[in-house]
């Protein structure tokens, strides 16, 4: 995969990419998160995060990228339901999944595609779009 992105490697890029299709994946019309070629915008996303919180995603993805994807899909399991784990380790396991669900959701309900993808994205498929109010 070529290097999209300033912040990330190609390999937290992957990592991504990975993660997102376990939690999007291609259902009747919408893309999965990989077809829709959202993780071309990550920096977007990832911009104005805090120095130490990239740190420790690109330590964390770097990670998850040595592991095959059987491994990936029942860490994300258990990362979503941290039930019955110490509060320390469920703590760590709840900012895990808030961070990693918000980056994947966040970009693949932003309406950006990637440049080789020419379905509708999910906005267009819920007809939703954001109009601006005049105050």
């Amino acid at each position: 995969m070529e290097n999209i992105s300033k912040i990330l490697s190609s390999r937290e890029i992957s990592s991504i990419v990975r993660i997102g299709d376990l939690m999007i994946p291609a259902y009747e019309e919408f893309p999965s998160f990989s077809q829709l070629g959202c993780v071309e915008h990550i920096d977007s996303v990832l911009g104005y995060a805090p120095e130490d919180d990239i740190k420790d995603l690109k330590l964390l993805l770097k990670s998850l990228s040595l592991l095959p994807d059987k491994a990936i899909s029942g860490l994300v399991k258990i990362i979503a339901e941290n039930k019955g784990f110490p509060e320390k380790i469920a703590g760590t396991l709840r900012l895990m999944d808030t961070g990693l669900r918000g980056i994947v959701f966040t970009l693949y309900y932003s309406g950006k595609t990637g440049k080789d993808y020419q379905g509708k994205n999910p906005l267009e498929i819920i007809d939703y779009s954001i109009t601006r109010i005049p105050l």
